[in-house]
């Protein structure tokens, strides 16, 4: 019987995988690692997540296979105590480490604590479960290890004396050294997702963070320019393609001790095709009373903000000034120039029908989720 340790389970890639682990074995169980003050409240976070993921019918199956055991990634044993880490390094024989703080604003010190040490503590459980049934530590990365590196990207490049803009991709840069240096002692596989986005049948997210911020301006009229080139290259994926690629990658022996990009490739759209899809399906999806979105103009980076401050400030008053601060954490991803490779993700999952789609083919699902929920705000209408 498997059984699945997932940190970051209640957060979007790692809910994700609860359905497929359970897909995987029949009788195989999933223990997800839940940060809250109590047992109950843990609990109860799961519950939540469960139910976001499944439908009534399967839900009680989904209940009585999956887990929460109360602990915290920053903390000595995981959170856990002695006795109850020392029985999971027994028993576990797969491992997705998902938990990470994905803020690019949070200082270094907070997302060190998180991204590196929490990687720490998920290292000493697989080395201590290596000893007994561990088949597989998959640890989730991130593309933008590479930091303000041009140009083509290899999935085994790491370290380039690259410069990072945030404290995000710094510190699962650290992360991701310190995996390597594991790979001869446990047999652990790295995937690198770029900028993840809703389902690709449903359009279904739980998180509204990094192209969505924009977005959600963008459909207000309040984004009407953009710096930078529209010809510049922004790697979007659906969480779908991301899931099933770390499943299938989980359960594949000649995996252990590579590294996967879970990219766009050779579906990588421009900025400027995104945002021209953006206004188009943001128009196809508004309310026959809401203003026509604007196309978006393209700007030297010196005129972004002597555009853009006058009108968020006459739309959100002395807000203005945090919303332009929001949105200045994604502003360094449009002068990059990047190619992602996908050499060894491509050769992995050849065959197996996994592969990113063509932005234009499911955008629509993702932009009509956003207004149908508010960005988040309130449960789609018939959502399972």
């Amino acid at each position: 019987m498997r059984v699945t340790f997932v940190t970051g389970g209640t957060g979007l890639v790692g809910g994700e995988m609860i359905p497929r682990l359970l897909n995987n074995d029949g009788d195989g169980v999933v223990k997800v690692l839940v940060r809250a003050r109590s047992d109950a409240e843990a609990a109860h976070r799961l519950d939540e997540t469960l139910s976001f993921l499944f439908k009534e019918a399967d839900l009680h199956l989904a209940r009585r296979r999956v887990s929460a055991l109360r602990g915290d990634v920053t903390l000595p044993r995981l959170g856990l105590d002695p006795s109850t880490f020392e029985a999971l390094g027994k028993e576990v024989t797969h491992i997705v480490h998902s938990a990470a703080t994905t803020r690019f604003d949070q200082p270094l010190d907070e997302a060190s604590a998180v991204n590196v040490q929490g990687t720490r503590e998920v290292l000493a459980l697989a080395l201590l479960a290596s000893r007994s049934r561990l088949e597989r530590y998959l640890h989730v990365s991130t593309a933008y290890v590479s930091g303000n590196r041009n140009g083509r990207i290899l999935e085994d490049d790491l370290w380039a004396d690259q410069r990072f803009v945030n404290s995000y991709e710094s510190t699962k840069c650290r992360a991701e050294i310190d995996v390597r240096a594991r790979m001869g002692e446990i047999p652990a596989t790295v995937v690198r997702p770029c900028a993840i986005i809703g389902d690709s049948g449903t359009g279904r997210t739980r998180t509204f963070n990094v192209i969505y911020y924009p977005l959600k301006l963008l459909s207000r009229g309040l984004l009407r320019v953009l710096p930078g080139s529209p010809a510049t290259p922004i790697d979007l994926v659906p969480v779908d393609y991301v899931a099933d690629a770390m499943n299938h990658l989980l359960l594949q022996r000649a995996a252990a001790g590579r590294t996967f990009h879970l990219t766009a490739g050779e579906q990588v759209e421009s900025i400027g095709n995104i945002a021209r899809l953006a206004v188009r399906f943001l128009n196809e999806s508004r309310s026959a009373e809401a203003p026509a979105v604007r196309a978006v103009r393209f700007v030297p980076h010196a005129m972004f903000h002597l555009l853009l401050k006058p009108l968020l400030k006459a739309a959100y008053g002395a807000r203005g000034r945090e919303v332009i601060a929001k949105l200045e954490v994604y502003l360094p991803y449009l002068t990059t120039r990047k190619h992602f490779d996908t050499s060894n993700a491509r050769e992995a999952l050849r065959g197996t029908g996994i592969a990113p789609p063509p932005l234009d083919r499911y955008f629509g699902r993702v932009v009509r989720y956003c207004r149908e929920t508010d960005w988040g705000r309130r449960p789609p209408g018939g959502a399972a």
